[in-house]
């Protein structure tokens, strides 16, 4: 079994799990490239056993991602094939091996497949949570552990080592006694969750799947991003993006636009809004992830909207023009 690729028979709970299994993302490579009978595949991927094969294509066809196509009744025989929502899916892991190369490359260390360790960073319940921590900037452990109900002690440790390792995050000790220690995100660490909107995006229009946390925190993704956001030095204004959902862990974010940046207003300190945009989690996955304001209700300056909207777009695309530092 090449080192990385992991034999996991727990049923996945969202995209995200599934596409970072990479058993599973071997079958649909073979897939996306015609066609293929069960046996075909076993024999296309050594040395998988045909309980392996067969455990794999049932993922993908509960997810969509994958259908049958019967080619004869007697004997029966079937062959299966990627539909249109599978090829979308196979992006997202594309998308998150580019990750892996331009912002992490020491995740190239632990999987000989590109794109499984971001995935299964997103995949699992803490890590967005940490990281949503950290967009407001340095904290301490201590500081995180109480924002986040349920997270014991060790599994903090445990995620913030795993994160350290591969770039997300860093952290920086203070002289004094007792000695004291601050994490920050890195500059890769706020572009990782670009890749769960992705996913996010996906998962909503299919409605196969749990959601990821995501979903419903997409207030807290805008966090995440918005220290990198570079707009319009001449574009200014007070801008709030609201989430219409009961299950929203945060309804809605005030943005302040000026001198070509973009700063989350903390909750004491927000003034009267020059503008508002407000929508459901599906509209805002695709809003983002297009950078069109398709489906938003806006008041206020529409203009302002747009230019928030496409700069938090232009920051969330994985397509950088240069490596991130």
């Amino acid at each position: 079994m090449p080192h990385g690729v992991t034999d996991d028979h727990e049923a996945p709970r969202s995209l995200l799990s599934i596409l970072a299994d990479d058993w599973t993302w071997l079958t649909l490579c073979e897939l996306a490239e015609k066609p293929k009978r069960q046996d075909e595949l076993e024999q296309r991927l050594p040395p998988l056993a045909t309980s392996t094969v067969n455990e794999r294509l049932h993922r993908l066809l509960a997810a969509g991602i994958a259908a049958e196509r019967r080619l004869s009744a007697r004997p029966p025989r079937v062959a299966y094939h990627l539909t249109y929502q599978g090829a979308e899916a196979r992006l997202i892991r594309q998308t998150a091996a580019r990750w892996e190369a331009r912002a992490a490359p020491a995740c190239s260390e632990e999987s000989l497949l590109p794109g499984s360790v971001a995935l299964r960073l997103l995949a699992d319940e803490w890590v967005l949570p940490i990281m949503r921590r950290l967009a407001v900037g340095s904290r301490r452990r201590g500081e995180i552990e109480l924002r986040i109900p349920g997270l014991a002690e060790a599994t903090l440790d445990d995620r913030l080592r795993r994160l350290r390792d591969v770039g997300v995050v860093r952290y920086q000790r203070h002289r004094g006694f007792p000695v004291r220690v601050e994490y920050r995100l890195t500059a890769a660490g706020c572009w990782l969750p670009a890749i769960a909107l992705l996913a996010t995006n996906w998962e909503w229009r299919w409605s196969r799947l749990a959601r990821p946390q995501v979903a419903a925190d997409l207030v807290g993704l805008v966090r995440l991003t918005a220290p990198l956001v570079r707009i319009a030095a001449n574009t200014r204004g007070v801008c709030e993006l609201a989430v219409r959902s009961t299950s929203a862990i945060e309804s809605s974010v005030v943005l302040g636009v000026s001198d070509g940046a973009i700063n989350v207003l903390p909750r004491s300190q927000r003034p009267p809004v020059d503008a508002r945009a407000e929508a459901l989690p599906l509209a805002w996955c695709s809003a983002l992830a297009s950078g069109r304001p398709s489906g938003l209700q806006i008041s206020g300056s529409a203009t302002l909207v747009n230019d928030v909207l496409a700069a938090l777009h232009r920051t969330l695309s994985i397509d950088w023009p240069s490596s991130p530092t």
